[in-house]
């Protein structure tokens, strides 16, 4: 049996999708999937995938594929849809199996939660929670306070900008983001809608939003 498992949130869009494929067969199921019939391990190899997209194959084994498509919703959806056609098992595969590299349970979640991370500040922080936990001399309160830290860091607040007309709102929100986000002019009700990004306030992401006048 084949299971797959999108690593790639099913619902959020990204440049590229990850699709993991486990199980006995897997090779013989890609050269259904793509009609290339050679595959050496640890190989990058660039497929059409069935006419839906084109994208990257790597085998890392007999049993273990990773295929990256682009990652449009509908893209993800169609080429599921037809692994599954194909024969596959929809299964999430654990932290472990997405990443065997890890030396343990705990590193893999670690590693798993690092693509999400919005900031270099919580990257540092994850780096370090392996180290921290392995350290049995920590204080519990330590250790509750790193991770109550950690929430907050992968879990971006929101920074939303109000106030009257013209003050200048929506100047200090391109400043913040680093590009122009927001139309900026000298007449009041220039900015009719909310406007957002993703800022960085010394390492740490926010979700940064200027909001029209009032």
């Amino acid at each position: 049996m084949i299971c797959l498992s999108l690593t790639t949130p099913a619902n959020t869009a990204g440049a590229v999708a990850l699709i993991q494929l486990h199980g006995q067969g897997v090779k013989g199921l890609l050269s259904e999937l793509t009609l290339r019939t050679q595959w050496d391990d640890n190989k990058v190899y660039l497929c059409d995938f069935g006419g839906i997209d084109e994208g990257l194959v790597v085998c890392l084994g007999d049993e273990w594929a990773q295929l990256m498509p682009h990652g449009g919703l509908r893209v993800i959806e169609l080429l599921c849809e037809k692994l599954l056609d194909l024969g596959c098992h929809h299964k999430q595969a654990s932290n472990r199996q997405i990443f065997p590299e890890a030396s343990s349970d705990f590193q893999a979640d670690m590693l798993a939660t690092i693509a999400h991370a919005p900031s270099p500040a919580a990257i540092d922080l994850l780096l370090a929670q392996l180290e921290n936990w392995q350290n049995v001399t920590l204080d519990s309160s330590t250790i509750l306070a790193d991770t109550n830290k950690l929430d907050r860091l992968c879990d971006m607040p929101s920074i939303v900008v109000v106030g009257p007309a013209n003050v200048g709102k929506s100047t200090l929100t391109n400043r913040m983001l680093g590009y122009a986000a927001s139309i900026v002019a000298d007449l009041p009700g220039t900015t009719r809608d909310w406007v957002g990004g993703m800022a960085q306030l010394r390492g740490v992401a926010v979700r940064w939003m200027d909001t029209p006048g009032i």
